[in-house]
């Protein structure tokens, strides 16, 4: 990992203790530096001597082993530079996240992955040197885990940060609703993710593409045709969409709705998967449920409204979750198409 060489030097001030290798598995380091004649070796420790000697050549920045030791230090000498990671679980876990996430990324065009968050070092005691396997902000796959579990074994634990991060909050008519919009806004910063926000649906897939939200925080779907459409327009993309509704202001029930939330937002993707993969349908619609339907398509196809469509379509999306409404589904797009 490149560490930039003043933060090396307070590093170094902070915690004469730590002992830090240089990584010689870049080129950059392997090649360049010599000290009294002789090769830095990463069996040497970086001392103010070879930072001096190295500043010398014209670095700025240091590659050096980052453990997750060092990493952790750094992050809290500097918060602004370091990025946390919002998880560290073992190697089953992440295996496990990472197959659910194979199977999702089949049915999503939203694609979902995993970055170490550290560098994976690995240490030889004999000859007291440290090489490092895999870098900080590499993207982690079943064949690293593989390579990890071989190495470390199965209860070896790691920092990452997933691809997803953050939110996508849709409110219709943020001037109409500019309280909830500020209240929703100061919930949501104090779990420190980032936030994107549009009032508009036809940006949610641009949106969802490029900053890649993990999360819809949706508002007045009983009220507001434009956040159905929201909705859709994300699960267009994204069959796996997690989402929370605010029908009213969240103030004066902050703690209940946050911890509703980063439940939600923490919690794997399983049943989803298995809802998608292997859920029972029923053939038919009952018939009193399917003839007000069919009534309202009808009133659909020869009285045109957009609104209407999405009403029934949100209607449908649900119905969709116990029963086959393909063909209605079809029936309905194909009139919003011709009108």
């Amino acid at each position: 990992m490149k560490i930039d060489v003043n933060h090396i030097e307070v590093f170094i001030k902070k915690y004469p203790d730590i002992t830090i290798y240089l990584d010689l598995s870049d080129q950059t380091m392997a090649n360049v530096f010599t000290l009294n004649g002789g090769n830095i070796s990463f069996t040497r420790t970086l001392s103010e001597e070879h930072i001096n000697t190295l500043v010398e050549k014209g670095l700025s920045k240091i590659s050096i082993c980052c453990s997750k030791e060092i990493l952790n230090n750094l992050r809290k000498l500097f918060p602004e530079t370091y990025e946390k990671n919002t998880f560290e679980d073992s190697l089953d876990i992440v295996n496990k996240k990472l197959k659910i996430f194979d199977k999702m990324n089949y049915y999503s065009k939203a694609k979902r992955q995993i970055y170490f968050m550290q560098d994976i070092v690995k240490e030889n005691k004999i000859n007291k040197s440290s090489i490092v396997i895999f870098h900080s902000g590499e993207k982690i796959t079943i064949k690293s885990i593989e390579t990890l579990l071989m190495t470390f074994g199965h209860e070896f634990k790691i920092q990452y940060n997933e691809s997803e991060t953050g939110f996508l909050l849709f409110i219709s008519d943020p001037v109409k609703h500019i309280k909830m919009r500020i209240d929703i806004l100061a919930l949501l910063s104090q779990t420190g993710f980032p936030i994107h926000e549009t009032d508009d649906p036809n940006e949610i897939q641009d949106i969802v593409l490029k900053n890649k939200p993990k999360m819809l925080i949706n508002t007045n779907l009983k009220t507001e045709w434009e956040s159905k459409n929201a909705f859709l327009k994300y699960y267009e993309i994204d069959p796996f969409i997690k989402m929370y509704n605010f029908d009213n202001s969240p103030a004066y029930k902050k703690n209940l709705h946050l911890s509703a939330i980063l439940e939600i937002y923490n919690g794997l993707y399983e049943d989803d998967l298995d809802i998608m993969t292997n859920k029972p349908i029923l053939n038919n619609l009952p018939g009193e449920i399917r003839n007000p339907l069919m009534d309202k398509i009808t009133f659909l196809k020869n009285n045109f409204s957009y609104k209407l469509y999405i009403e029934l379509k949100y209607h449908l999306f649900f119905l969709g979750k116990k029963y086959n409404v393909k063909t209605i589904m079809e029936i309905l797009d194909k009139i919003a198409q011709v009108s």
